[in-house]
């Protein structure tokens, strides 16, 4: 594309925002599976449990392999977090997000054996040594900018294990959109980002963002961002736009809040609360698998980092 072309078509891109969906995020018709790319355990029910709920109550995933991805497997960090890195407690806080997680998702998708659940060997940023500001939610921010080797080698380490995801073109792939820009959610989701680049024609799963929580919740005035940076680094309409209505029950809770209150406990923080329970509605942005070898770099990727230079 010309790039004066495309830098005259950006602003009413912007000022439009997504467009709105072509695709049917509801209808898993001709689809195999439903893959979703989870920082840390607790990121796929808090992004994605309005949706997968749908889907679940629907009977729409009898007919598709879901597949939950944590990513990073290796932690320390609790609410009551006080800096100890050890052996034992990183065993123990590891163990525990893994049990917590596993019977949260059971009970939003009716039971252990509606999904398959993968954890991957990398480390919590804490493990990393690294410090960032923090975020909304109590992580330490980052971009390619505060990169250091760890950082690097997380990064390039992801991409390779996403590659295989997104080949198979009737999978949906769904990782955070990284609002409020925590690193390790920074990290994910520019790991599919070049891995859908890397691999050109040969990516054919439909990539969806999803606004993280209590990230979004708790900063709404930033919630587009992060989509309207990816904006302006695809072609025009590469990004379509979908909503996903949260049920509440009874006692007006949605089953997010009520999963992540009732079996969350190395991560209940009472500053989560707000944010989740005004979280009405979940925002999917799926991405148009054509454009994917047309992104450009992050504009904090700087050129002498070869290894998130995409295309100019």
């Amino acid at each position: 594309m010309n790039r004066m072309l495309f830098k005259f078509i950006l602003p009413i891109m912007l000022s439009l925002g997504a467009q709105n969906a072509t695709a049917d995020i509801y209808n898993l018709e001709g689809k195999e599976n439903l893959i979703i790319i989870s920082p840390h355990q607790d990121d796929a029910l808090l992004t994605f449990g309005g949706y997968l709920q749908f889907l679940k109550n629907a009977g729409k995933l009898d007919s598709v392999r879901t597949e939950i991805n944590v990513m990073i497997g290796l932690s320390n960090y609790s609410t009551n977090w006080h800096n100890v890195i050890s052996e034992h407690r990183i065993m123990h806080i590891s163990q525990n997000r893994y049990s917590e997680d596993l019977t949260g998702l059971s009970e939003l998708l009716g039971g252990w054996d509606k999904f398959r659940y993968k954890i991957q060997g990398l480390w919590d940023a804490p493990l990393r040594g690294y410090e960032g500001g923090v975020t909304a939610g109590g992580g330490s921010s980052g971009t390619f900018k505060d990169f250091r080797l760890e950082e690097i080698a997380e990064f390039n380490h992801a991409v390779e294990i996403i590659k295989p995801m997104l080949i198979n073109d009737k999978s949906f792939v769904l990782v955070p959109i990284a609002n409020g820009n925590h690193i390790d959610h920074f990290i994910m989701k520019e790991a599919v980002i070049k891995a859908a680049y890397a691999l050109g024609d040969k990516a054919q799963a439909t990539i969806i963002f999803g606004q993280d929580q209590p990230y979004t919740g708790a900063n709404p005035s930033d919630e587009n961002n992060e989509i309207n940076a990816l904006i302006k680094r695809l072609p025009p309409n590469s990004i379509t736009k979908n909503y996903v209505s949260l049920a509440k029950d009874s006692n007006g809770e949605t089953s997010k809040l009520r999963i992540y209150k009732k079996d969350y406990f190395t991560q209940y923080d009472e500053g989560y609360l707000t944010p989740l329970e005004n979280n009405i509605e979940e925002i999917l942005y799926i991405w148009k698998p054509e454009t994917y070898k047309f992104v450009q770099s992050h504009a904090d990727c700087r050129d002498d980092q070869i290894f998130c230079q995409l295309a100019q």
